[in-house]
């Protein structure tokens, strides 16, 4: 029994060094190409979700590259550039005081860049809107000062 516990904890440790060295590229760091554009905001609604601090919106967004020859070398150009929905954090839907403080309202254009990944294993398409700070939704409301539910 000695033996076998003693092969056991050998055995793993080999395997584990075995796969150490591996070559292969598994997760992070991600990298991306950039389609430059134009974001232009067709819709605002209200959805009935509850977000931490005021009332939920859903913003949807027509996405204008600048060339649009860049979406033929796009792995994901079958993914949507017409209404395309706007979300913060982990895909929540902004709160309507902070997108109208920060002026994502219905007809307004704003720079924005789509990202398609070329290698690592995060989100495969990512819209980054050069004139907006997505971090300034926390200064929105007093989201530290709620008690959890």
């Amino acid at each position: 029994m000695k033996y076998i516990c003693l092969f056991s904890v050998l055995f793993t440790f080999v395997a584990l060094f075995i796969l150490s060295c591996n070559d292969e590229k598994f997760g992070g760091p991600c990298h991306y190409h950039e389609i430059p554009g134009v974001a232009e905001i067709i819709s605002v609604t209200e959805v009935s979700t509850p977000t931490y601090c005021d009332t939920a919106v859903d913003v949807r967004f027509d996405f204008i590259p600048y060339d649009i020859s860049l979406l033929d070398e796009d792995p994901y150009s079958a993914w949507p550039v017409d209404s395309v929905r706007f979300m913060i954090g982990s895909g929540a839907n902004p709160p309507r005081r902070w997108i109208e403080a920060v002026g994502l309202t219905v007809g307004t254009e704003h720079q924005c860049t789509r990202l398609w990944i070329y290698s690592g294993t995060c989100s495969p398409v990512i819209y980054r809107f050069d004139d907006i700070d997505k971090n300034s939704v926390f200064d929105s409301c007093d989201v530290w000062e709620q008690e959890a539910p």
